[in-house]
C-alpha cells in the first residue's frame, strides 16, 4: 500500500505482540523503547473486536464475582465508558 511507511511495521508488530501472552516488558525491549508507556500508548492499537471482547469479559467478571446481572453489567459499563 502506498500509504504505508516502513516505520508502520513497528506499530503492526507491537499490536500483534500485544495480542499474544508476551510480557509487555519484553515487547518494550524488543522495540527498543525506554518506557513501556511509549509502547502501550503510541505503538499498540486495539481494534473494535478486541474492545468488544474486553467489555464482554468485564461483564462476565461482574456477573461471576459480584453477582451483578449480565444486563445490569452492560448498563454499568456503558455508563463508565461514556464518562471517559
Amino acid at each position: 500500500n502506498k500509504g504505508h511507511r516502513p516505520h508502520d511495521t513497528r506499530h503492526t508488530f507491537a499490536s500483534m505482540m500485544d495480542r499474544t501472552p508476551a510480557n509487555k516488558l519484553c515487547i518494550k525491549r524488543i522495540l527498543g523503547h525506554a518506557s513501556k508507556d511509549i509502547t502501550d500508548k503510541v505503538y499498540t492499537h486495539k481494534d473494535v473486536e478486541e474492545l468488544i471482547e474486553a467489555v464482554n469479559y468485564l461483564k462476565w467478571v461482574l456477573f461471576l464475582f459480584f453477582r451483578v446481572c449480565y444486563l445490569c453489567a452492560t448498563c454499568v459499563l456503558r455508563t463508565k465508558i461514556s464518562q471517559v
